[in-house]
């Protein structure tokens, strides 16, 4: 099934070399999407010993960790958390959050990099230059992710290069420079053979693009800045003193780049813009499972070439020593991945397709006028999917209006009541390619209008997976109708507020629903369908009438039964009151009724079996038929 991609939302975990990872694949995507990208910075606020319980957290919530413990765990920005079709981010401190917001929205999760220590079955897609054993879905890549190539710094050093030019000099290098990591160690003498060098090689006729950044150390920086000899930097950035973003303007204007061995990230850069790349090793260099493989696959295919700083006086480089790359690997990682994942582009050439689902039990008449309101839609690309649920009625009368090859009609080997039903025509709505889905009951009928009225709200509102409009005909008491449009949620406006009351039209993004499903044991419940697709969708309401609705009491859609008919419906009634908790702890509706549901139950359960024992005295084979609306 595919996926329609509005909009991606790129965690910024605070690391500048996993915002280079993330933000060169995001922007890669949303070029081949046509999407948006959304940076959206976080910083993980627990100390370290209180990151497993963390993690563990984050592991056992199946639909992600709640606001409160977010915002607990992270230093988050004050608008509310973003939401996302396809979420992109890299480094271990932003997957906590990242996971959650993915398991809510239902939408992919896409890493780059490792994420170990932490579970890679967080991740739906991996890109990573290592083998990660044991996931499905992981895209090699030779280098770290970046946004830069040859062509997208094509220029941007300009200047820097015509005073090069005017200096006289033979060789423009840039060198960047990192830090102490936990792989590497770098040493006073380490230091005096850098100085060294810059200054050996200007007097040889090299001239220096030079910047520091946030790993140097102050004292570093300046003992850098007071001992290399000024008239052989045509630039230098001193990032304590002056920070400046200058990175594409220094690879696209160097002839070559030596790089300290720390720094992954401006590795990869320097080789992904097509330059002679140097890694400089300090003399205290513990092994790396990440870092040494990565570099040695670079070392083999001549784009780099890795130098000791000990020996780095004496080093010559020649051109014919490396092959540098000329195209960036990117758009074949994004086709990948688009490919992996089912992504598509938000405006597709080919027009939104509905599944009209409608499930029927013994009422051909009905399902004929049902039929017919879809015929008449005004908007013509739809599929009618309809279940017959086993009728023990004659339904040759339909047959004649299953002539349009748009219609599928499949009947059940046996009666499973309106949520199985309803199953099946989803999964079939899946396999035919249907953008979206809408519900209406046999004894429904569609507007005209229905269909273009809703194309139309996704035009104007793409950011929503799940439109909510009215229903004409029958009413219940205290039905209260959408009067304007606007967002919904649906835990406080619908299921626990009074904003909206009584049956509405559902028009509902197959993409955003994924695995959801109505609860097949159950034959009145729909809590369990909506619940878990409002934690993950963005609503919208609008006015319209879409439905016209009947309550009959002979068939699929009987109106609910106050009183459970079976210990499962019993268990539902709370079940349904604990799922809303775990997604909006904050909710006090769902602790006050699920409590109310809680204290009902002694008295439900006493009904239950007295209504079992009449029943099997009446009429031992008899099954009862009660279903509600979606």
């Amino acid at each position: 099934m595919s996926r329609r991609i509005r909009r991606i939302l790129l965690i910024d975990e605070g690391s500048p070399g996993h915002l280079v990872q993330s933000r060169g694949l995001a922007r890669a995507l949303a070029e081949h999407c046509q999407a948006e990208v959304e940076e959206y910075p976080v910083r993980l606020a627990l100390r370290g010993i209180f990151r497993p319980w963390l993690r563990m957290a984050c592991s056992m919530a199946r639909w992600g960790l709640p606001d409160w413990l977010l915002r607990l765990a992270y230093r988050l920005p004050e608008r509310a958390l973003p939401a996302a079709d396809l979420l992109v981010t890299s480094g271990g401190r932003g997957l906590y959050l990242a996971a959650s917001l993915a398991r809510r929205q239902r939408c992919p999760l896409v890493f780059c990099g490792d994420p170990s220590p932490l579970p890679a079955v967080w991740c739906d897609a991996i890109v990573s230059p290592l083998p990660l054993a044991g996931h499905p879905r992981v895209i090699r890549s030779e280098l770290l992710l970046t946004e830069i190539s040859p062509q997208s710094i094509a220029g941007r050093g300009r200047e820097l290069r015509e005073t090069f030019r005017q200096s006289g000099a033979t060789t423009l290098a840039a060198l960047l420079i990192g830090g102490d990591s936990r792989s590497h160690r770098y040493t006073a003498a380490d230091w005096q053979d850098l100085i060294a060098t810059v200054n050996q090689r200007g007097a040889q006729g090299w001239r220096w693009l030079i910047s520091t950044s946030r790993r140097t150390p102050v004292e570093i920086a300046e003992r850098l800045r007071q001992e290399i000899e000024p008239a052989y930097l045509i630039h230098a950035v001193w990032w304590h003193a002056q920070p400046e973003r200058v990175m594409q303007g220094y690879l696209d204007a160097a002839d070559i780049v030596l790089v300290s061995r720390d720094s992954l990230s401006m590795l990869s850069e320097a080789i992904a813009a097509g330059k002679p790349a140097v890694a400089l090793a300090p003399r205290r260099t513990l092994p790396s499972a990440f870092i040494d493989p990565v570099l040695a696959t670079q070392v083999e295919g001549r784009r780099l070439r890795q130098v000791a700083l000990a020996d780095l006086p004496a080093t010559r480089f020649a051109a014919q020593d490396f092959s540098p790359l000329t195209v960036s690997p990117l758009p074949d990682y994004d086709r990948q991945l688009a490919d992996l994942l089912g992504l598509r582009p938000r405006q597709s050439e080919a027009p939104l397709s509905f599944g009209v689902i409608v499930p029927t039990y013994n009422r051909p008449a009905y399902l004929i006028e049902a039929i017919q309101s879809v015929l008449a839609q005004t908007y013509p690309h739809w599929k009618l999917l309809i279940c017959n649920d086993a009728s023990s009625v004659d339904y040759s009368p339909v047959a004649p209006w299953l002539a349009d090859p748009r219609i599928v009609m499949i009947k059940a080997a046996c009666n499973g009541g309106p949520n199985k039903a309803r199953n099946m025509i989803i999964d079939r709505a899946a396999a035919e390619g249907c953008d979206y889905i809408i519900f209406m009951d046999d004894e429904d009928r569609l507007d005209p209008q229905a269909l273009a009225t809703g194309v139309q709200m996704l035009a104007a509102h793409p950011e929503a997976d799940w439109l909510i409009s009215n229903t004409a005909g029958d009413r219940k008491a205290g039905q209260r109708d959408i009067d304007a449009e606007g967002s919904v949620d649906w835990l406080a406006d619908y299921a626990y507020g009074k904003k909206l009351r009584g049956d509405k039209t559902h028009i509902i993004s197959l993409a955003m629903l994924g695995d959801i499903r109505f609860d097949g044991q159950l034959r009145v419940e729909t809590w369990h369908f909506f619940l878990p697709l409002a934690a993950r969708a963005r609503i919208w309401a609008y006015p319209y009438p879409s439905r016209r609705i009947r309550y009959l009491d002979d068939g699929i859609t009987r109106t609910n039964s106050r009183h459970p008919r079976s210990w499962r419906e019993i268990q539902s009634r709370f079940a349904r009151h604990w799922l809303a908790i775990r997604l909006r702890p904050s909710l006090l509706a769902a602790w006050r009724n699920g409590l109310l549901e809680l204290l009902k139950t002694p008295l439900r359960l006493a009904r239950l079996l007295a209504i079992s024992v009449r029943r099997r005295q009446a009429n031992p084979t008899r099954i009862i038929r009660t279903t509600s609306r979606p």
